[in-house]
């Protein structure tokens, strides 16, 4: 296939409106093609090839920097929104608390926190036809993050911020497409919103910061503070590690339950496994067999991928193939593209977890598509965050049954993460 070439501004308004939906929309039109948009931001480059990606996210060259848009300026300075060396120092930080935490531990308190919500769910349930599910996961998979990875009591953390965190990193998302007057004045509560969270997020990181010290050794509240604040905001570093911890894992069990709410059969299958064998296989270091467990949580994150495309800026004149850059000029990596692939690919916009036993090789999260990026700056918490989704799902399902909502309207929302506008309504019933 080759590069393509559109000049109509339609298509970058589309971009601007409904990003998600616009890359679905180029995965199925413009199947396994980078796509250069001229009229766009100046000419931005839309990358669907795994080969181009995977050249540009390897960044082997160094020809490339990552774009942070409006999240800096807005945030401050972060692992977020650092790069190169900066990127590397900052990183140390909370780096070793991320990959710590071994599959065990991770089952555990997933299993713990998950058995809650279906608690939670069921009782909402019992007095509303259908509910939102969104919110619960958020806050269960937010309070094993801060067990696990921030070593705090996660009861010390206020289950509303997570509210806080979605409002401010909407807006610092839409920000990249659309100026953020613009933004002022078609949504003004939006940035009402964003405002209001994060001086609801400034509160809550002083009062952590206040009891530190009882907070248990190695927690990561105090190992910000006592990081050198002339590199760091200490409110965006505790911002970025809490929400790209918590965020991309409570969507990716969302979508999940959306999947499975409307394959029945599936889902019975499904259950089945897990109930004949609930926790052995997660409680446990080493390979995982690609039992049907892991096949669905690959599918969905395939299909589903919770950062549905990663940014990057050229910082010289650089080619690849038909792929020509000019210094200065912003690519975006599709990963809904990368993940659908070929117009070829049998049913490839089909929730279809069978399709991952034809793959031949490492089928491993990190190579299945790439729903956790590629290079350097591969997501360092996606071992922990399939363990915590597996965890999640089995545990769920062996409680409720999910049955799908056809009421609310199924528009895409690109914010910290891609989601279903208005949330995932679903119908919850006991197994």
């Amino acid at each position: 296939m080759t590069a393509s070439e559109h000049r109509s501004d339609s298509l970058g308004a589309s971009l601007r409106s409904d990003p998600a939906s616009f890359l679905y929309f180029l995965a199925k039109t413009k199947p396994n093609e980078d796509v250069l948009l001229s009229q766009v931001l100046g000419g931005l480059w839309v990358v669907q090839k795994p080969k181009t990606a995977r050249w540009i996210l390897a960044n082997r060259d160094k020809a490339f920097d990552k774009y942070f848009g409006f999240h800096k300026s807005a945030l401050g300075r972060s692992r977020l929104t650092a790069d190169g060396e900066d990127w590397r120092h900052l990183r140390d930080i909370s780096q070793e608390n991320i990959v710590a935490p071994k599959r065990p531990e991770i089952a555990r308190t997933a299993q713990i926190e998950f058995g809650l919500v279906a608690d939670e769910m069921l009782k909402a349930a019992s007095q509303s036809k259908s509910i939102q599910i969104d919110e619960l996961i958020d806050v269960a998979s937010m309070r094993v993050l801060c067990a696990l990875i921030f070593q705090i009591d996660p009861d010390q953390v206020s289950p509303t911020i997570v509210k806080s965190l979605r409002s401010v990193f909407k807006l610092t998302s839409l920000a990249n497409w659309a100026p953020v007057e613009v933004i002022q004045k078609d949504a003004p509560e939006i940035v009402e919103a964003a405002n209001a969270g994060f001086t609801h997020i400034q509160e809550e990181f002083a009062g952590l910061t206040a009891q530190q010290k009882n907070l248990g050794d190695g927690n990561l509240i105090a190992k910000i503070n006592a990081s050198d604040h002339g590199s760091l905001d200490a409110i965006s570093e505790f911002s970025t590690v809490l929400v790209a911890g918590y965020e991309t894992t409570s969507t990716a069990i969302s979508w999940i339950l959306y999947s499975l709410a409307r394959a029945r059969k599936l889902q019975d299958q499904l259950r089945y496994e897990v109930c004949s064998n609930p926790y052995p296989r997660l409680a446990t270091e080493g390979p995982r067999e690609m039992d049907l467990l892991r096949r669905v949580v690959l599918e969905a994150l395939r299909l589903f991928p919770p950062v549905p495309a990663l940014g990057r800026i050229a910082n010289r004149d650089v080619a690849l193939g038909e792929v020509s850059l000019s210094r200065g000029q912003r690519v975006v990596i599709s990963i809904i593209g990368v993940n659908l692939g070929p117009k070829e690919q049998l049913d490839r916009f089909a929730f279809d977890p069978d399709r991952l036993l034809a793959i031949e090789g490492d089928r491993s999260p990190t190579t299945v598509g790439m729903p956790f990026g590629h290079g350097q700056r591969i997501c360092p918490g996606s071992q922990f965050a399939v363990t915590e989704i597996e965890a999640a799902i089995s545990t769920l399902l062996q409680r409720i049954v999910v049955f799908p909502d056809n009421s609310s309207v199924g528009k895409l929302e690109w914010g910290v993460s891609m989601r279903r506008a208005n949330g995932n309504f679903l119908r919850i019933e006991s197994t």
